[in-house]
């Protein structure tokens, strides 16, 4: 993990504003900043200013303890909606949602998602429908992902 390296991600209308670090795959998941203030972005997808392609931006939306992370109000994210990624030079790229959706955690995230040959999009993911287990945890069933293009 490269902390910073992917610039910043600002959601005006949810007031969020989260440092991007460049990260990689853990296994075969994507990894995520241990820090929940902080969004992972996944090198191996388009990167901020890319004309084509998809890129994907994950973060948490809580911790262990169930304090909200940086992607905490993005469940209140409308349609229309404007995403700004700023890179660490100051170039920034604006996107527009087009689709909210969520996706069952036990059947994997879209391979579209993750396609360098797509229209140019920003895929953000973080998780959804939280569960109460019977010792008092919690943990997710689905993945919140929103999508939104140039």
């Amino acid at each position: 993990m490269r902390p910073g390296a992917g610039g910043t991600l600002r959601i005006p209308s949810l007031g969020i504003a989260a440092p991007i670090d460049a990260v990689g795959l853990d296994g075969t998941a994507m990894a995520v900043p241990n820090d929940v203030e902080r969004v992972g972005w996944l090198t191996s997808t388009a990167r901020a200013g890319d004309v084509v392609g998809a890129s994907v931006l994950a973060g948490h939306v809580s911790d262990e303890h169930d304090r909200p992370g940086a992607l905490h109000p993005l469940i209140r994210i409308k349609l229309g909606a404007r995403i700004f990624w700023t890179t660490p030079s100051g170039d920034t790229a604006s996107f527009r949602v087009v689709r909210i959706r969520l996706v069952p955690r036990a059947q994997g995230l879209p391979a579209a998602m993750f396609s360098a040959a797509s229209r140019r999009e920003l895929n953000l993911v973080t998780c959804a429908v939280r569960v109460t287990t019977p010792q008092g945890g919690f943990h997710y069933t689905s993945n919140l992902v929103v999508t939104a293009v140039r």
